[in-house]
């Protein structure tokens, strides 16, 4: 081989290995094929989603909807970073290549940034526009503890935090409250929304806190309507639970007991106290009827409709006394399911810890399997302690067969001549609601629908009356699923999951009225109410 061959097959060697070593063909270094990554990291308010973008100035606009979120894990290629006091981190000596980057936080959604590009010898600033995934269910709860329920609003909250959101289930609860009942967590007295996450504390509130509202009004039907669009706009989901928590006294309106212009609720160990339901103490003392109404519930969740184009699969009603069928119908356009007690409701409410285990660890259960789960729960809460009751109403094909039972019931009764047998059930046999662990309360115009019904197929005798009521048991048993505990399991007083008003003539007075009862759809559509004047005509003169 002579000298000039030689040289070229050296130089081609050496040419050769230094491509095959550095990736360079000449005039770049080793250290070229890394890059770096950085970018600021933020929160929006009311946002449980995290986002990051490249400049600081793009998240400086606003900074009451836009704020930096420090001490959030940053991760790719197995290097780490934690973001600064203004949301900033940097990660060098990445390989050049195309990765996968998360972002995470205590009570954020993890943000997972895919196709991320990093060059050798540059710096790749984050930037991303992020949506949140469609959950299978969101569990809203209107929590209105500004009123003497406030520390058992506390314990409710710190239950669900025992269970918390996941990848399936959002959990975001609007909690109110009030000045001198409790003074744990800080002793703040506003309205806050949360995004509820697990945590092992059973006392300290710890989850996402998502916007303080101020003082909201809750027993102002728009913070009830905003509130739903809010989450069903903000945390999209495939079926929506909404829990009603507060004070529940059956149908309202306009259902007054002694003086209802009072501006506080009365104290109770139970969530009785005063009609209507959610009472709002400190911001409504200057209306009238400080409290959410039938009727605005069902204008509230009618606009929210309206709004998000999404109908609530499940109300859960953890309120005393709603379990009726006059507020069945008033929502029944807004709501696929109605679960709720004839019967005075503890303190202790619902056992959201369990409710939301099985809910979190079964995500795909239909709507009707959640109302049945909700009814089995509360019943094995409170199986051997006191006298409960709670059940779920099917407002689908089941409810209307239902209400078309009831419309012939309810004009049957009216035309009846035999007012005595009607007496006679509603003073000795049918099932009321005016007691707790043996204590009389004043809620005895609630009875049970299918135990009046039951009594007058035996009691009345016109025929019409007794077909009309056959009709009725069926069609009830038909939409309505019950559990119950203590007196009303038994045979003495049975509870078979809805009651109706059926009150006496002083009770009547609370009722009675152009913008009361008679307010009511179930009034407006049926003969009901002017049965309930025959009979209350009859009643106070025998």
């Amino acid at each position: 081989m002579n000298l000039k061959r030689f040289l070229k097959i050296s130089i081609l060697f050496f040419l050769l290995s230094t491509l095959l070593f550095t990736g360079c063909t000449g005039g770049c270094s080793p250290t070229e094929s890394y890059g770096n990554l950085d970018g600021y990291v933020y929160v929006k308010t009311g946002d449980v989603r995290i986002h990051v973008r490249g400049l600081l100035e793009d998240i400086e606009s606003d900074p009451n909807v836009y704020r930096v979120l420090p001490g959030a894990t940053v991760l790719i290629d197995n290097k780490t970073a934690t973001t600064n006091s203004n949301g900033y981190f940097k990660i060098t000596q990445i390989p050049a290549g195309t990765y996968s980057v998360s972002i995470s936080a205590n009570g954020y959604e993890t943000l997972t940034i895919t196709g991320v590009t990093i060059s050798g010898g540059q710096t790749t600033h984050l930037q991303q526009n992020v949506s949140l995934a469609r959950r299978k269910w969101n569990f809203l709860v209107y929590m209105d503890g500004d009123n003497n329920l406030e520390s058992y609003a506390i314990m409710d909250v710190n239950e669900m935090e025992q269970i918390g959101s996941n990848q399936d289930v959002n959990i975001i609860a609007l909690v109110d409250r009030i000045p001198g009942y409790d003074t744990s967590n800080g002793n703040w007295t506003t309205t806050r929304l949360y995004y509820i996450t697990q945590d092992s504390d059973t006392s300290t509130i710890n989850s996402t806190l998502l916007v303080d509202l101020g003082e909201r009004d809750m027993s102002d039907p728009d913070t009830l309507r905003d509130f739903v669009i809010y989450c069903q706009n903000n945390f999209p989901a495939e079926k929506t639970c909404l829990t009603l928590w507060n004070h529940g006294g059956g149908v309202y309106p306009r259902s007054y007991s002694k003086d209802k212009r009072s501006s506080v609720s009365y104290p109770s160990s139970i969530k009785g106290g005063a009609r209507g339901l959610c009472w709002d103490d400190t911001t409504a003392v200057a209306y009238p009827w400080n409290c959410l109404t039938t009727d605005e519930v069902a204008a509230a969740l009618r606009q929210a409709r309206a709004q998000t184009g999404k109908k609530i699969d499940v109300i859960n009603m953890d309120v005393c006394l709603t379990q009726m069928i006059e507020v069945a119908y008033e929502w029944r356009n807004e709501a696929n399911f109605l679960v709720g007690s004839e019967a005075t409701v503890p303190g202790n409410g619902n056992d959201y810890a369990t409710v939301l285990q099985h809910l979190t660890g079964n995500p795909n259960m239909n709507a009707q399997v959640f109302a049945k789960t909700l009814v089995d729960d509360y019943q094995s809460y409170y199986n051997g302690y006191g006298n409960t009751t709670y059940s779920y109403v099917n407002l689908g094909a089941p409810f209307t067969t239902l209400m078309n039972s009831f419309k012939s019931f309810a004009q049957a009764l009216n035309n009846t001549s035999d007012l005595a047998s009607v007496d006679n059930a509603w003073q000795r046999y049918t099932t009321n609601f005016g007691y707790w662990n043996g204590y009389r309360y004043e809620y005895l115009e609630n009875l049970d629908l299918y135990d009046l019904a039951d009594d007058l197929s035996r009691l009345s005798s016109d025929g019409a009356v007794r077909s009309a009521a056959n009709s009725l048991k069926a069609a009830i048993s038909n939409a309505v699923y019950y559990k119950n505990t203590g007196i009303y399991a038994g045979s003495q007083w049975p509870a078979y999951g809805l009651a109706v008003l059926l009150p006496s003539d002083a009770e009547w007075s609370y009722y009675s009225g152009s913008d009361r009862y008679v307010m009511l759809a179930l009034s407006q559509d049926t003969l009901w109410d002017e049965f309930i004047l025959r009979f209350v005509a009859y009643e106070s003169t025998h």
